[in-house]
């Protein structure tokens, strides 16, 4: 009997040293976890990704909560604060919503607006499936603007194109102000984030010519300075350098082809027929009907011109 009641007695004192290790456990996971949610702040955050002009709904955001000390500037820390604005900038899912990513005044005025830079403007101008290159240019792209100038357009003698504007980024593609995806839409209306003296070059290119547009890459920045192209350059009746690399090259200068001879021989069938035969290059050139004739009766063969019938004009055709 008195080994069981020693026994229980141990088995107790465990029990309850654990009770209170356990407690102890507890206190201080809870305290920390007090500790934590002090440090922290709930604030508004989507719950999947927005892009620009797109309005803010109670089922697109939600609160989290965020350590306080890394808040980000102008977090919302109420989903009423947030329900109801448009998105002035993309938003990725899970990211927080701040005041500079949203249009907070009452009055937006439209969308277009929202997306233009300080100091900038957007301007439209028409395509067609070349000039859009099938539907490739959407927006975020980035484009050279050349123009094509009918001749007595501008004072120019003949046809002429040249780059008015380079490193242009697509605001813009008919009414979208982003890809519903990355493939190829055919668009009528392209619009442009340009400069104010970039703006007034395109308006005037609009209307002296027909523009067409030049993708670039991504990493592409550079700039470059041509000198235009026109109908003589195309023919070659007068060579202008190119650039490479941002440096002028000069073309090597054109030469004419070289004159090749000619020489015929004349040939005799069965005594009665003669033909004349004219080679270039060593190649036999149709003669036309007229130069096969049948020789007369015992007549001696007439004597050959200087010239081949099929001879070019001015190029002899001696008879070896």
């Amino acid at each position: 009997m008195r080994r069981r009641f020693i026994f229980f007695a141990i088995a107790a004192v465990i029990a309850m040293l654990l009770v209170i290790l356990i407690n102890s456990a507890l206190r201080t996971k809870q305290a920390a976890i007090e500790e934590l949610q002090r440090g922290q702040e709930m604030i508004v955050i989507a719950t999947k990704s927005l892009n620009p002009g797109t309005m803010i709904e109670s089922g697109s955001v939600k609160l989290v909560p965020w350590p306080r000390q890394n808040l980000p500037e102008g977090a919302f820390t109420s989903i009423d604060q947030a329900v109801g604005k448009l998105v002035k900038q993309p938003v990725g899912e899970n990211q927080p919503l701040v005041a500079t990513a949203l249009f907070t005044g009452e009055h937006p005025g439209g969308l277009l607006p929202l997306v233009i830079p300080s100091g900038m403007r957007a301007m439209s101008i028409p395509v067609n499936e070349v000039s859009d290159m099938a539907g490739m240019v959407l927006p975020h792209t980035r484009v050279d603007v050349l123009v094509t100038t009918a001749a007595g357009q501008g004072g120019i003698a003949s046809d002429r194109t040249r780059i008015v504007l380079q490193n242009i980024e697509v605001i813009a593609t008919n009414a979208e102000l982003e890809p519903s995806s990355n493939r190829p839409q055919e668009a009528k209306v392209v619009t442009l984030l340009v400069t104010p003296a970039d703006a007034e070059k395109l308006a005037a290119a609009i209307r002296l010519g027909t523009l067409q547009l030049a993708m670039r890459g991504y990493a592409d920045q550079q700039m470059v300075s041509t000198p235009g192209f026109d109908i003589a350059n195309l023919f070659g009746a007068q060579q202008r350098p190119t650039v490479a690399d941002g440096h002028i090259r000069p073309m090597p200068a054109h030469r004419p082809p070289a004159t090749v001879p000619a020489r015929s021989i004349e040939i005799i069938r069965n005594g009665t027929e003669r033909q004349t035969v004219t080679f270039i290059g060593g190649r036999p050139v149709a003669l036309p009907p007229a130069s096969i004739a049948p020789a007369a009766a015992g007549a001696p063969p007439a004597p050959e011109s200087s010239a081949s019938p099929s001879a070019p004009a001015g190029m002899a055709s001696p008879t070896p």
